[in-house]
This record gives C-alpha cells, sequence and structure tokens, in this order.
C-alpha cells in the first residue's frame, strides 16, 4: 500500500501531530504491514510499523471458511489416527495466534519486556 495510505492510518490512530516528518517511502517490509522513518516533535527518529489496511476483515472472513473446513474434516476423518487430533481445537488455537499477530499493542509489549531482559546488554540494543 503506498505511503500516503500508511500516513493516513498513522494519523488516525496517534495524531498528525506526532511527527514532525513521516516519510512515505517505506523503508521495511513487515510480514503484515511496512515500516516508515519518522522524527518526532522532540527530534527523535524513530521506525513507525503500519499494518496493512483491512487485515482484520480479511482474516474474518479467511477464518470463516476455514472452521467450515475444519468441522469437515472431524466429521469425514475417518483415518485410523483421526481420534488423536481435533480438527477444531487445532483451527480455534491457530486462528488465535493469527489474531495475536496483527495486535501491535502486544507486539509493543513483548517489545519492552524484551527490552528489560537485555537491560546492559552491548550487543542488543532495543
Amino acid at each position: 500500500f503506498d505511503g500516503k495510505t500508511a500516513y493516513a492510518i498513522v494519523c488516525d490512530d496517534v495524531g498528525a501531530s506526532a511527527f514532525e516528518s513521516f516519510e512515505l517511502k517505506p523503508f521495511a517490509a513487515a510480514s503484515l504491514g511496512q515500516v516508515h522513518l519518522a522524527r518526532t516533535h522532540w527530534g527523535q527518529q524513530v521506525a513507525v510499523k503500519v499494518q496493512r489496511p483491512g487485515l482484520r476483515e480479511l482474516f474474518d472472513a479467511d477464518l470463516q471458511n476455514l472452521r467450515v473446513l475444519a468441522e469437515l474434516l472431524r466429521r469425514l476423518d475417518r483415518t485410523p489416527d483421526s481420534l488423536l487430533r481435533d480438527w477444531r481445537e487445532i483451527f480455534e488455537s491457530n486462528a488465535a495466534i493469527i489474531y495475536e499477530e496483527i495486535d501491535y499493542t502486544n507486539e509493543g509489549k513483548n517489545a519492552k519486556r524484551f527490552k528489560k531482559n537485555f537491560e546492559g546488554s552491548t550487543w542488543i540494543k532495543v
């Protein structure tokens, strides 16, 4: 997606006044978005990870179809080891993980925990 869309998403989320500058061309691709360089009003250069628009809706639709497939597999799987797996549970646990991947607030908390765990380390900077 284009840089103007990314900037609009950021402005909607944190406000247009959050940054002194925002590079419209992403400098990196993330698995579910892209990363832009920006400068805060207090002069700190930061990387801003912007999520691709519409991911939740896309995941909702795809997962609805996969839920149907999991139910069909539960009913039709007659292989000898079919009693060892629960297709619905496999689906539910993986669906939960997928939604965690688009929760950037959770990702931020994990980054803070990572930083705390490696405080004093000379070879890692968060």
